[in-house]
């Protein structure tokens, strides 16, 4: 308990006025973390301050550290409007097509779906919570649009082909590009994140339900980034690339003058 009042603490200090709510989730909430089990702490502020996200990165890691705890991801830091964009492009891109859940961006756990960085942000809101603390009718709003999410869409969140995903080329260059040249404290699954998801959903409005044939469940399609399976000229193929970062232009340049 000791490592999560110091992230507490942490949490309070390094955000202060401009924290919206935050909380603990994920092994420690639900009470099957074991002696080596990182924290998830989830992080909203009012407007992204990325100076103050990688002093909290920091000082993250370095209390891990101290109960000799590795760690490969700081949490998840948004501002409001982020996190709100993020849900909310996520509840209609599953409802356009729920064959994503059959894809290589879900099975494959790809760091650039943005559809599965919502998911798991969902289900951290729909799920246990320590040291809540902050605007806890924001709070409760958003884990009720979760809950309802997986009323909707039940998802067995088992990503089959974790360390078997094909990328495509782009998204290959991208992960080699950030493996070799960013630190893990600017890393899309930790702070920066409004360089990332802060996403517009107007191109989802082009795409109807009955532009998409079942997808079929098989090994290959798990584990195969989907913009290597389809025609570009499909709307399968517009509606994958719709919510992969790499070809989101304005976030990928954005997010390397920081590399």
């Amino acid at each position: 308990m000791k490592l999560l009042e110091e992230i507490q603490n942490l949490i309070l200090e390094g955000f202060s006025e401009n924290l919206v709510f935050s909380f603990i989730g994920g092994s420690h909430a639900k009470g099957t973390a074991k002696t080596n089990s990182d924290v998830d702490a989830f992080v909203v502020l009012d407007k992204s301050d990325k100076l103050a996200e990688r002093e909290f990165a920091e000082k993250f890691r370095s209390i891990h550290a101290r109960h000799g705890i590795t760690i490969e991801h700081y949490g998840e830091i948004f501002d409001l409007k982020t996190l709100e964009n993020l849900v909310n492009f996520t509840r209609k891109y599953l409802s356009i097509s729920e064959d994503i859940q059959a894809s290589g961006c879900y099975h494959g756990d790809c760091l650039f779906s943005i559809f599965r960085k919502g998911d798991v942000v969902l289900k951290m809101l729909e799920e246990p919570k320590l040291f809540k603390t902050g605007d806890w009718e924001v709070l409760d709003r958003l884990e009720t649009i979760a809950i309802g999410f997986f009323d909707k869409h039940p998802m067995k969140r088992i990503q089959l082909e974790k360390k078997n995903l094909v990328l495509s080329p782009e998204n290959k260059a991208m992960e080699d590009r950030l493996l070799h040249r960013s630190s893990i404290l600017r890393s899309p699954v930790g702070v920066d994140l409004s360089e990332w998801f802060n996403v517009a959903d107007e191109n989802l409005d082009a795409f109807q339900e009955e532009d998409f044939k079942p997808l079929e469940h098989s090994s290959t399609k798990r584990r195969t980034c989907p913009l290597l399976l389809y025609n570009k000229s499909t709307p399968l193929f517009s509606f994958y690339k719709a919510q992969c970062i790499v070809h989101i232009g304005t976030t990928i340049m954005n997010y390397e003058k920081h590399i």
